[in-house]
Order: C-alpha cells, then structure tokens, then sequence
C-alpha cells in the first residue's frame, strides 16, 4: 500500500504531507510529528489516504499536564474511516488546576461544517447558551478548552451532543493531576455494552495509596426517558465473585461506576470484588447508552491513567486489528510493551489466534487460545498476562509492530500500551479495529 498522511491546519490548508510509499501487508509505519517538517506550536488534524485498506492509531504526547513537572503523559485513539452527524462525548470535565477536558471536532466532510455542540452536567442539566456554535473548514478542527472557557455544565463533570450538516469526528484528552489520556467519541447508542478490561487492585487497604488499579466507567444516556440498566461484572478467574449492580440513569444525564469510589453507587457496592479482581463487565439497558471506561493506576503503581471506548455488539468481530504493539527491553532495561485485552461477546467458547507481524510485515509469533462464553483473556508481551510471560520471548528485545487477532466467534479487543518514561511509566489504550 501507498499511504500518504496530509496535516490540515486551523485553516483547512495543507500544513505538509507525508508519503510512504510501500507500506508491506501486515507491516506497520509511524508518521512522526518530529519528522513532518511542522513548526512547533503547530496545531491541527491529519487525513490519511491509502491504496489499500489500513488502520491506525494516534498517539499523543504531552510534556507536561496539570501538576508542574509532569513527565511524558500520552494518550491513543483509533482513526475513523468516516464522521457522522451526530457524535456523543460521554465524560468531560471542567475543574480548573485538578481535572480538566479539551473537546477537539475535525470536519470530515467536503465543504465547511455548521458544528452545534450542546453541553450537559452529569444530571441532564443543559448550559444555558447551548448551542455552543463553530464554523469548521473541510478536513480541519476546531478545539473547546474547558480548563479556561465558560462554565459549560454546572458541575466539575458533564457531557456533550455534537451535531453536524457536514460528518465530523470527535476526540476528547482528560487531563487529570500528573497523568492524561484520550478517547475518540463514539457515534451511536446500544442497549447492551461491553467492557472488556475492568479492575479492582488493592494491597488490602481502602484509601487511594492503597489502590494499585481501578477501573470507572461513564455511562451516557442518549434518549427522554430515564434508562433502567444493570452493570455486571464478571471474574475472568471463576473463583473470583461476581456482581450485579443496578442503576437508573436519567434522561440525558450521565453515571459513573467507579471500582475505588464507587462513583454514583456506595463504595462499598464493590467490596464483594475484594482486593485483587480483574474481568469483564457487561452493560443491560432498556434505553440506548454511550461511554467510556477509564482505567487507573494508582500512586504507588505509577500515577497513569488510560481511556477506551465502550462497545456495543456492531463492534464485535471475527477480525481485529491493533495496530500499534511494542515489546522493547533492550539489556533487559523495559522501555516500552502492550497489552491485548480480548472478551468473547458470544454465548460460545471462543478460538481465537493473535498473530503478531514486525513493522515490515514478518509475521513473528502466533498464539492460540480457547476464551470461555462472557469472558475475556489477556496477552501482555510483557508479563504475559493470562498466559505465561515466555511466551512472548519469541518478539525478542526490539520488537515494534502490530497485531491481528481472528476468532471463530465476536470478539471486542482493548490495547493497553506502557512507556517507560524519564521519571515514572505511563500508559495509554485504543480500542481494536475491525474490518
């Protein structure tokens, strides 16, 4: 494939263009801001073209974040082949110096974009001056900083309906204190979701030093009638306990479910889960929804955060692609590895074969694993996850490249991607992508 990466500045001209021009089947490429020829400062969106069908995956880097001396916060989220009219953005946040949001609307479509957006608190609450109004050039964006605009919801928390007479995409960056991460908006509601990694980590105690991951999802109810859902949480370790939470999220209000605090529910709601609890959650609803997860690691397990997008069964596929893995230990100094995160939507065990190709397409390891009805089963080229940690010794010590996963049956897939840093690690997450 011929692949060509075109940046659009505020002004819906071409900033610079890259080209490369023989990308192998099943190979990866990285087109580098450092290396497009753009000026620092620069700010604006990328479309990409291609002979043949690719995928990607954007990786933002920041130099710094909320707190003073933040060191290589990142975020991932997947390209889309095409906008929509209407885009969902189920969590953002406005509270100035601790947490805040950047709302970020390309105009995916031929001829300028008349962009409303119309902004709402976690309890349905509208901003008084919705719709808030942009003009978007074709291929250009237009970015909301909510840590310095206008009280947009009357909370610290809320979210957002963007509609559109052109198709737009949506991403949104959640800077919290000392970590960041993205998401991409999704575009249509379902009454049953998906969330394929979930987690409660502690060393046994209950304050936020003693929580070494934890898991919130955000919950946005798209319809005028109050939605009756269900929250199961299911163990990929069938001895672990299972849970059954029930929620009422009103109309056109959002819910949090958070495994430390417990978010809209009593923290003690997740007690049952214990201190050392990993799976899946699945999402019953009688009204269409939209979210996303956000996944924490806590304070004494690296201070980083990552953010993926809900799914609904149209996400589910016999293929998925991830187009960014790493495994990258050189002297046994970890710099950098991934995570696959795969849950079986289908009421039947799952076959399922990951092959993991080098960036020019060499096809490194295969694996093979069997995942029970409901459950999910990781692949961390690190640790190895739910397998052995020798597994993965196949990739060697520089491996970067992708990975296809194929299954007799649905599957939805969650990357996770940790970067050593100068001072500390971080993280980020993609979801997969499907043909």
């Amino acid at each position: 494939a011929s692949v060509t990466a075109e940046y659009y500045d505020l002004n819906g001209s071409v900033a610079a263009t890259k080209t490369r021009s023989s990308l192998a089947v099943n190979g990866t490429h990285d087109f580098l801001a450092s290396a497009s020829g753009l000026p620092d400062g620069w700010q604006g969106s990328m479309v990409l073209s291609s002979t043949d069908n690719v995928a990607s995956v954007a990786t933002v880097k920041w130099a710094g974040g909320v707190d003073a001396g933040d060191d290589g916060d990142r975020g991932q989220y997947i390209g889309v082949t095409a906008g929509a009219t209407t885009v969902y953005c189920p969590a953002l946040y406005q509270l100035e110096g601790a947490l805040y949001a950047t709302l970020s609307v390309q105009n995916t479509g031929s001829t300028n974009a008349n962009v409303s957006i119309a902004f709402r608190d976690r309890n349905g609450v509208a901003y008084a001056s919705n719709p808030v109004t942009k003009v978007i050039k074709a291929n250009s964006q237009a970015t909301i900083d909510l840590s310095t605009s206008a009280a947009y919801f009357a909370s610290k928390d809320g979210s957002a309906v963007i509609t559109s007479d052109q198709p737009v995409a949506a991403v949104v960056a959640i800077h919290w204190a000392s970590r960041s991460s993205t998401y991409g908006c999704p575009t249509q509601g379902n009454t049953k979701l998906y969330v394929p990694a979930q987690f409660r980590m502690t060393t046994g105690g209950t304050t936020i030093n003693d929580y070494l991951m934890y898991s919130a999802n955000v919950l946005m109810n798209l319809s005028a009638n109050t939605a009756n859902t269900t929250f199961h949480y299911i163990p990929r370790d069938p001895t672990k306990a299972t849970l059954d939470v029930p929620v009422q999220i009103p109309a056109y209000s959002a819910k949090g479910l958070n495994t430390f605090n417990g978010g809209s529910v009593a923290a003690s709601t997740f007690d049952v889960l214990g201190t050392s609890w990993d799976g899946v959650v699945v999402i019953d609803s009688d009204q269409p929804l939209a979210g996303i997860n956000n996944t924490i690691w806590g304070i004494n397990n690296g201070n980083k955060s990552a953010t993926f997008n809900i799914v609904g069964p149209a996400d589910g596929a016999t293929a998925v692609y991830l187009p960014y893995q790493r495994r990258i230990s050189p002297s046994g100094d970890w710099q950098e590895w991934s995570a696959a995160i795969v849950q079986n939507l289908s009421g039947s065990t799952a076959n399922v074969t990951l092959k993991y190709f080098d960036a020019n397409g060499a096809e490194v390891l295969t694996l093979t694993q069997a995942i029970d009805a409901g459950k999910a089963f990781g692949f961390n080229t690190r640790t190895g996850g739910s397998r052995a940690a020798a597994d993965f010794n196949p990739l060697g010590t520089n491996y970067v490249g992708g990975l296809r996963i194929t299954s007799d049956q649905n599957i939805a897939v969650v990357a996770q991607v940790i970067t050593a840093s100068v001072s500390r690690n971080t993280a980020s997450a993609y979801n997969g992508v499907k043909p």
